[in-house]
């Protein structure tokens, strides 16, 4: 006997979790739509020259490689960014200028699984982009677009943290970093929220930076406050250096103000980086204060340089994941539970043989009214139909047997209150239409 085993990090999603999945998905679709965006798909695999030299060192060493030839042609896509820029690059002739893509499709990391705080080897990502559009405006969109997503979903209590790449260069060269380079810097930085300060420093300090050095950088990232009062801040110790980086922020918060977007929900915290390479300008990041250690549930930024490193020129471009894993976990904890739609409600009892062409008759009509419905799945005894109903959490049990039949009604019986009343078909379609 083979014993049934899963790859820790891998998981099955049993119904009682893709129902909640699917709603999550559609509900995010839904907003895509909203802002005009349309669907793209890609394949898993990629090859590996394709993928390496866009996530670091250290995203390098979590990419799945296929034993295909030598190991080293073929692997499972790390990301969705990637294989979009790819995917530009091979098609752009065609497509609409700006290109404004999502995707959801699962992506895999070989990485350290967390599985009850959401994160796996194997998970879903959905990604909203926009090529061809240069900052502020779509940057700023994204922002609005996350607030909507969070917002409708249920979350009230979330922070969108905002920053800029281009900011990292002059904050080295203030603190007299010369080595080791920008991006080893950026990754230890960027664990600042998850590790704290005390660990950061040590990191720091394995990197080969001085305490005056890490000093001069923390008086850089320890800045806080409103968007104003931290550009006046840096201004007044950067300089003109800072200038157009300045100005490009004041119009992103700006731009985001007048999407709507609630002041209280951003801050413009410096120590964000975002790990990967290819970003090179505006980054955000989405977190819930009451639950951190699920960490960001939405996040990503400008990457500039990443399309055009399959063509000839460079393509401006920005864009953002949705953690729907993440996302799942936080909706849990905090008991949110999104409004069905399209999943069954009611559950339709099978116990009369002589029966069945009418209960056939009014299951089909009830879905052909919109009005989703179960129909058992064999003749059994009616007490069994209610325990049937009741494992699959159904509030409502439709009947109709012999006497339903020779009335040419159904009954209704609530299993919560276990009261049941009688309706005309036209009848039941109006008590369906109003469960919808």
């Amino acid at each position: 006997m083979i014993k049934p085993r899963l790859f820790r990090g891998f998981r099955d999603y049993p119904p009682e979790e893709m129902l909640p999945r699917e709603k999550l998905i559609e509900h995010i679709k839904h907003i895509f739509h909203r802002y005009g965006f349309v669907p793209l798909e890609t394949p898993a695999i990629e090859y590996v020259d394709v993928l390496l030299g866009k996530y670091g060192s250290e995203g390098e060493k979590l990419i799945y490689r296929l034993a295909y030839k030598d190991g080293n042609t073929l692997a499972l896509r790390y990301d969705l960014t990637v294989p979009l820029a790819r995917f530009y690059a091979m098609n752009y002739t065609h497509l609409p200028l700006p290109f404004r893509r999502y995707q959801i499709e699962k992506v895999w990391r070989a990485e350290h699984a967390q599985m009850t705080r959401g994160r796996f080897r194997e998970f879903y990502q959905c990604d909203v982009d926009i090529v061809g559009a240069f900052p502020p405006l779509p940057d700023a969109e994204l922002i609005s677009l996350i607030n909507d997503a969070l917002s409708d979903i249920g979350f009230h209590r979330f922070i969108i943290k905002t920053s800029h790449r281009k900011f990292l260069p002059e904050f080295l060269r203030y603190a007299g970093i010369e080595r080791p380079s920008e991006l080893e810097v950026a990754r230890v930085v960027d664990k600042l929220d998850r590790l704290g300060k005390e660990d950061v420093v040590i990191e720091l300090e394995k990197l080969g930076l001085s305490a005056r050095q890490i000093d001069k950088l923390f008086d850089i990232l320890d800045i806080s406050g409103e968007p104003d009062e931290v550009i006046d801040r840096l201004s007044s110790l950067l300089g003109e250096r800072i200038s157009g980086i300045c100005g490009e922020m004041k119009r992103f918060f700006d731009m985001v103000s007048s999407f709507g977007v609630p002041k209280e929900k951003l801050v413009f915290d410096l120590s964000l980086m975002r790990g990967l390479d290819y970003y090179t300008g505006i980054v955000f990041e989405a977190y819930l204060p009451d639950f951190p250690d699920i960490g960001s549930l939405a996040g990503g930024g400008r990457y500039d340089n990443l399309v055009g490193l399959f063509m000839n020129r460079s393509v401006p471009a920005t864009g953002t994941t949705i953690g729907v894993d993440r996302i799942l976990t936080a909706m849990r904890r905090s008991e949110i539970v999104l409004k069905d739609e399209d999943v069954a409600k009611v559950f339709f009892a099978l116990f009369d043989k002589g029966s069945v062409d009418y209960v056939l008759s009014i299951v089909s009509h009830l879905r052909r009214e919109g009005i989703p419905v179960e129909l058992a799945g064999k003749l059994c005894s009616l007490k069994e139909n209610i325990q049937t109903a009741a494992k699959k959490n159904y509030r409502y049990l439709l009947i109709a047997g012999g006497d339903e039949k020779s009335k040419a009604v159904v009954a209704v019986r609530d299993l919560k209150t276990r009261e049941q009343k009688e309706f005309t078909v036209s009848e039941l379609v109006k008590w369906g239409k109003g469960l919808c």
